[in-house]
């Protein structure tokens, strides 16, 4: 869940909820136009998306946010026993303001990225020996929001990141600048091409997986070439790796000791390894939520088409008014205010942030054609004055 800035003359906010189909890509689920992001609106956004989606139990139920202003609290009211994440760069985000190095930064997403107990307490020591008080930092923040070894298994979901509702807010950008019925409309057009689109493209696709889960296998695959299974009896395997690693795999309760089959839902190296020993495939232990059969049934339903404005039915109401207009100091601005990280990319690699392409020359070193040194350009070099005033001079 996201929310992101309308760029029209009267403001605004876009409430976006944005989930994961079985190829692992967008499937956007709701929009709201709210007057500001706060924990009311937030409540009322997430009160409709619980009924629309018929969510009765929430502990099966995993969401991804930001921590925007009132979220947190909505979510523990309406969705009581979920499972609430952080985005992992959004916490890097804040933890580069004071803690700044590219050692530091490796060894954060190396936490976040543990899949087990143990791996995670590695990692966490090994970053306090390299500063304590980010060590201290880290240490506040609850595990559980942001690291793999502490995430609930079961729900087939190990991300990270709030990538999607980043990309789905970027799709929009456009529409953002719309008054509110054509934006609404531009938004309700690009869903309907977007699922016809994945609905021809799965159409094509053979094999029982989906594609994006076929690719995660196959390097599963590849990973097992370095593991070996020996069977321990009531389908249970012992898996040595390389550098002295040994997992315990469960074939009947389909467990790993790394815990990568059980967030993920897809057998990991380990577990693969223990399926080539059985004679079996590793297709047939993949979680039904990304079968080609489970994306197709997601993209079923339909979106209802709209009529437009000449058919709409008149009522006896009063037409409804524009929000209050209240101009801020200053021009108009376009694009949104960038942190502090982004503002020092953004001035460094590009001049205008409207061309992302065009790259700045700022700190750049001048090098000549003709003599290929540095500090001046073929203009203003000696050699080519030098030859210059020899051809005058004959």
């Amino acid at each position: 869940m996201d929310g992101c800035f309308l760029k029209g003359p009267y403001g605004g906010q876009l409430l976006t909820a944005v989930g994961m189909d079985a190829n692992n890509k967008m499937y956007p689920l709701a929009i709201a136009v709210v007057g500001v992001e706060n924990y009311d609106n937030w409540s009322w956004f997430l009160g409709l998306l619980v009924q629309d989606l018929r969510i009765s139990n929430s502990k099966n139920w995993c969401i991804m946010t930001d921590k925007q202003k009132g979220l947190v609290q909505a979510v523990r009211d309406k969705l009581p026993e979920a499972e609430h994440r952080c985005c992992a760069q959004h916490l890097y985000s804040n933890f580069k303001l004071s803690h700044r190095g590219l050692a530091l930064k490796d060894r954060l997403w190396r936490c976040a990225r543990a899949s087990y107990v143990n791996q995670f307490k590695r990692e966490m020591e090994l970053l306090r020996q390299q500063s304590e008080l980010a060590h201290q930092w880290l240490a506040d923040k609850d595990p559980k929001t942001w690291s793999r070894s502490h995430f609930r298994v079961g729900l087939d979901c190990d991300i990270l990141v709030n990538n999607m509702c980043e990309s789905f807010n970027a799709v929009l950008l456009k529409a953002r600048s719309l008054p509110i019925i054509g934006m609404l409309q531009t938004i309700y057009l690009y869903l309907l091409r977007r699922m016809e689109i994945n609905r021809e493209a799965m159409a094509k696709h053979e094999g029982l997986l989906c594609p994006r889960i076929f690719e995660i296998l196959e390097k599963a695959k590849k990973d097992q070439c370095m593991c070996i299974a020996s069977y321990a009896g009531t389908n249970r395997y012992q898996v040595s790796c390389p550098f002295g690693e040994q997992f315990v795999v469960d074939m009947a309760g389909k467990t790993c000791s790394c815990r990568k089959w059980q967030l993920r839902g897809i057998p990991c190296g380990h577990a693969v390894a223990c399926i080539n020993r059985r004679h079996e495939q590793p297709e047939q232990h993949v979680s039904h939520t990304y079968l080609k059969t489970t994306y197709v049934a997601s993209y079923d339903p339909v979106l209802n088409p709209i009529n437009g404005p000449n058919l709409w039915e008149h009522i006896n109401l009063q037409p409804m008014k524009p929000p209050n207009f209240g101009r801020s100091p200053g021009r108009p601005k376009k694009m949104r205010k960038k942190g502090p990280g982004e503002e020092a990319r953004t001035s460094k690699s590009c001049v205008n942030p409207n061309k992302p392409h065009k790259v700045s020359k700022v700190g750049t070193k001048m090098s000549c054609s003709l003599c290929k040194k540095y500090g001046h350009n073929k203009r203003s070099c000696p050699t080519n004055k030098k030859s210059a005033n020899e051809t005058g001079a004959a």
